[in-house]
């Protein structure tokens, strides 16, 4: 589990039930103590792609200030640890994957 993945849960569960709900998820990860954690390396790599993607596809500049970079760094994790990124986000994903290869698996 990616810790960049818990922030995306956290931050979208608002009510009590939402945090119990995203809490299920993340705690295993968290007690086998198997959550991921972006390097420095993996955040430069990450400004540097996000940079490319501005320059290459202008029309995706705000969507890169709005979430694409969680993405980013999801991915470029899990190519660290050589894991396969599991996401219903293809076209996020895909588009990433035309600039850097990792594995995907699309569910």
């Amino acid at each position: 589990m990616s810790s960049v993945v818990v922030q995306e849960l956290v931050a979208g569960a608002w009510s009590p039930g939402e945090r119990r709900q995203a809490a299920e998820l993340y705690t295993p990860f968290e007690r086998v103590r198997r959550i991921v954690t972006p390097s420095h390396g993996t955040w430069k790599d990450a400004g540097a792609l996000m940079a490319t993607i501005a320059r290459r596809r202008p029309d995706l500049r705000s969507k890169l200030r709005a979430g694409l970079l969680n993405d980013i760094l999801i991915a470029l994790t899990a190519r660290t640890i050589g894991a396969a990124v599991l996401t219903r986000n293809r076209a996020d994903f895909e588009n990433i994957q035309s600039y850097t290869p990792f594995r995907l698996e699309v569910v």
